[in-house]
């Protein structure tokens, strides 16, 4: 007999061990291998979940009972047995059961799942117990009385409640009502549509069928509808037509189809649809005939470590348009002819969409996309392309990551640098550090890009880890913009209350005369950052979270950039009931009101996630600036990222200063790669690039570096610092994340884990408590969101497998802490976000 080993997607960090369901069975182990990648219901605690199979077992003695799973819930796999050591190795890293792993990695509406409904079977019974319940608890009998039986949410909340299960209990024992499992099915399934054929006598002689030839006892609405059908069939080399296009070219079809099915002459079957999710208005681009030397020399290395089929991490370091895209595309092209997959990833949606139109010019119908941005639907088209081996190339964000493909030759991580990659919730997996892990474990070429490599990679690729690849020089006849910064502090009164300073508006306008099209970066969006009061000086707060309210004057609304809480732009202070509240600081949306002002017939759009909700309009909106249809562009760092704007020749940075007041060490490193980046947009057509930069620290290292084009300067300098206070890359970080609506539980979890964890720790190797620097507990920087305060804990050792064992032990720790009931605890290893 041969048992299933499934992961279960529940909070279980072991596999479980069940027979096969009933009807099925497997002789041996390498039979039932078959079996791994499907999802399967089992039993666990008196309820069905739905698990996954990631291995098979002989039989053997246990001193337990192995019960039988209940069903299989797919008919192939929904992914390769290879895929296995790479869940386990990403659950055991990230601290998270694998069956929840691999749900996450999963497409969303693939949730097959058991509940509990509440069934009346007795109504007398129930009448009579109504009369002698208490009144907290009529309000569902009587909803029980009305409908027969209750949904699994309200079956759920009554059972929530310790006197309403109770009384559920002693119902069920008067056979009065009953709690019975229900299945509850896929949010998503194949898409299918109704087709139409001639009659198999018929089919082969489509071309020249006529109906006319036939009895005549044929109506003509029946011979036109079988006409309409041969037609179709013999121009689009097909053998049948979609009900919906047979309909549409002859409205008499509708009627005529039921009496030709009925005679046979028409048969009916239905095919599976795929929802397209590739649509928009791409931006058409011409091949470029031959590589620049520096293309040719990366293009021929990446050639050779996908020929020898070892894992080959590169780290290709471009400037700003050097090429590296059509490094990709040719690298790409390289591997699909040797039979293997390719995957693609990007860190935000923004930039996929980006490149889909670069792979699908090349590769058409070889290219699916896996990100947020598709409906459940089309995720699921798309990743079963991906499995079925129909599509060879997937572009995605950081869940591409997951994408089930089985033969993968090439991995390439773009903009590698970006920390998008880090998923910052539940599952908080890095995309990038993955990508690599992927690429090891199935002996693929790895290529990281990017303009501006985060320091972590860079050390890696200077001390050996991956290969650096260089290209230093602009494709074409291009040069990198000259940059000039201007220094805010030293502007007169009068000056610094405009939000450009002369030298940068001066340069917006001439450049709109010029019919030059022009960038305008603030990385905040909105219209006012906060907004105060004029008489005491307090500003506006989200009730929910310590953090002030941004104004939003197209809206007339003051929202909180985290939970989406609003209030009306006309109010009084909360404080002092003074009506005197006034805007101060701007986002993007009062820069674009500002440059209407300044140029009051341009063009002007704006690049930001309120501007652009769907991919539809950001898709119109950057096709419309490539097009030369927008003189002025401002944005967030929406626009700072991969965008090939030819007509660009003016990019203005207006605060430069604001990531590097964040408390994070890597905040100088994240402003030089914003700067950077939107620098890179400049310049990149036939006419020559300037970029204007506003700050307060014009002589900061950051801003300086990214003034000359220099990352290696940067690079060093950073490099120093971070070796006092020891940090990333000389160190490993993982980091505990504690929230609650009680204040006083977070800080009393915090001290308890510490010193559970130091004492623990002791116990278990004293080498290990010496190694391991715990810093907190102390208040997030953003100390409250969401009605949930916030503490964390930073922890710090030289050997990451020291992390792991934190990370391992601080469920069980968490068990012994005497925390509130509604206190979260979360581990985040290799922490990217630190507010």
């Amino acid at each position: 007999m041969i048992w299933l080993k499934v992961a279960v997607a529940a909070p279980v960090s072991e596999t479980l061990s069940y027979k096969f369901p009933s009807g099925y069975r497997a002789d041996s182990v390498a039979e039932a291998e078959k079996y791994i990648g499907r999802r399967v219901f089992v039993n666990l605690s008196g309820r069905k979940i739905t698990g996954y199979v990631v291995d098979c077992e002989a039989a053997h003695d246990v001193d337990f009972t192995v019960k039988a799973a209940s069903e299989f819930l797919d008919d192939i796999p929904l992914f390769h047995p290879n895929m296995v050591p790479f869940f386990q190795w990403t659950a055991t890293y990230y601290s998270i059961p694998l069956g929840m792993a691999i749900k996450a990695a999963l497409p969303a509406g693939l949730v097959s799942k058991s509940e509990k409904k509440l069934e009346l079977i007795d109504e007398e019974g129930l009448i009579d117990a109504k009369a002698l319940c208490r009144p907290e608890e009529k309000a569902w009998l009587d909803e029980l009385h009305l409908k027969k039986m209750l949904s699994g949410a309200s079956t759920k909340a009554i059972l929530k409640k310790s006197s309403s299960k109770t009384l559920v209990n002693k119902l069920e024992q008067q056979k009065i009502v009953k709690l019975s499992d229900h299945i509850v099915s896929d949010k998503v399934k194949e898409k299918t549509e109704t087709c139409y054929g001639l009659n198999n006598k018929f089919a082969q002689t489509a071309s020249s069928f006529s109906a006319d030839s036939l009895d005549d006892g044929l109506k003509l609405i029946e011979k036109n509808t079988l006409n309409e059908i041969a037609s179709y069939l013999s121009a689009n080399n097909v053998s049948q037509i979609p009900g919906k296009e047979l309909f549409k070219n002859y409205s008499g079809a509708r009627k005529a189809v039921p009496s030709l099915l009925e005679k046979g002459l028409v048969i009916k079957n239905e095919q599976r649809i795929f929802r397209n999710p590739f649509g928009g208005q791409y931006i058409q681009r011409e091949i470029p005939e031959n590589l620049t030397g520096e293309q040719q020399r990366a293009y021929s290395a990446l050639v050779e470590a996908i020929d020898s089929e070892k894992f080959s991490p590169f780290l290709l370091h471009g400037v700003t348009a050097s090429g590296k895209t059509e490094v990709y595309l040719r690298a790409t092209a390289h591997t699909i002819e040797r039979g293997k997959d390719v995957l693609v990833l990007v860190p935000e949606i923004a930039l996929a969409t980006q490149l889909e139109s670069h792979f699908i010019a090349r590769f058409q119908d070889q290219v699916v996309l896996q990100h947020s941005g598709l409906t459940p639907g089309q995720k699921y088209d798309q990743w079963f392309n991906a499995l079925t081996g129909k599509a060879r190339i997937v572009i995605g964000a950081r869940s591409a990551v997951f994408a089930p493909l089985e033969n993968i030759g090439l991995i390439i991580v773009d903009e590698e640098h970006d920390g998008a990659f880090k998923q910052d919730d539940s599952f908080r997996y890095n995309g990038r550090d993955l990508a690599v892990l992927r690429g090891k474990l199935n002996n693929s070429t790895v290529l990281l890009g990017s303009a501006t490599p985060s320091v972590v990679s860079y050390y890696n690729a200077i001390h050996g880890k991956y290969t650096l690849l260089k290209m230093e020089k602009r494709a074409g006849s291009q040069s990198l913009p000259e940059v000039t910064i201007v220094d805010i502090r030293q502007n007169s009164t009068r000056e610094k209350k405009r939000i450009f300073w002369p030298q940068l508006a001066d340069a917006i306008v001439e450049n709109y005369n010029k019919r030059q099209q022009s960038v305008i970066l603030l990385n905040r969006r909105g219209f006012s950052s906060v907004v105060i009061c004029r008489e005491c000086g307090k500003q506006v707060e989200c009730k929910n979270c310590h953090v002030s309210l941004t104004l939003h004057k197209s809206i007339n609304r003051l929202v909180c950039h985290y939970c989406n809480y609003s209030l009306t732009s006309h109010l009084v202070c909360e404080n002092c009931r003074s009506d005197k509240l006034i805007p101060v600081g701007f986002g993007t949306e009062r820069i674009q009101e500002e440059l209407q002002t300044l140029l009051p017939d341009a063009r002007i759009a704006r690049l930001d996630s309120d501007s652009t909700r769907d991919k539809q309009q950001f898709l119109k909106t950057v096709h419309d600036m490539h097009e030369g249809k927008i003189d002025v562009m401002v944005g967030t760092q929406m626009i700072a990222k991969g965008h090939d704007f030819p007509g660009v020749t003016l990019v203005g940075v207006v605060y430069a200063d604001s990531g590097l007041h964040m408390p994070d060490f890597r905040a100088a490193e994240r402003t030089y790669q914003l700067i950077s980046q939107v620098t890179g947009r400049a310049g990149r057509g036939k006419e020559k690039g300037r970029v204007i930069i506003q700050t307060m620290q014009p002589y900061h290292y950051a801003i300086q570096n990214a003034k000359n084009h220099d990352f290696d300067g940067f690079y060093e300098h950073e490099i120093q610092l971070r070796q006092s206070p020891v940090y990333p890359p000389f160190i490993r970080m993982l980091a505990i994340h504690i929230d609650s609506a009680q204040r006083m539980d977070v800080e009393n979890t915090g001290l308890q884990i510490r010193k559970k964890l130091y004492e623990t720790a002791l116990e278990e190797d004293k080498e290990l408590a010496k190694r391991l620097v715990i810093m907190g507990p102390a208040p997030a920087p953003l100390d409250r969101l969401k009605e949930k305060y916030r503490y964390q804990l930073m922890i710090k050792s030289p050997h990451v497998e020291d992390l792991i064992w934190v990370g391992k032990t601080i469920d069980s720790l968490a068990q012994q802490c005497s925390y509130g009931k509604n206190t979260r605890i979360q581990v985040d290893m290799d922490p990217e976000n630190m507010m």
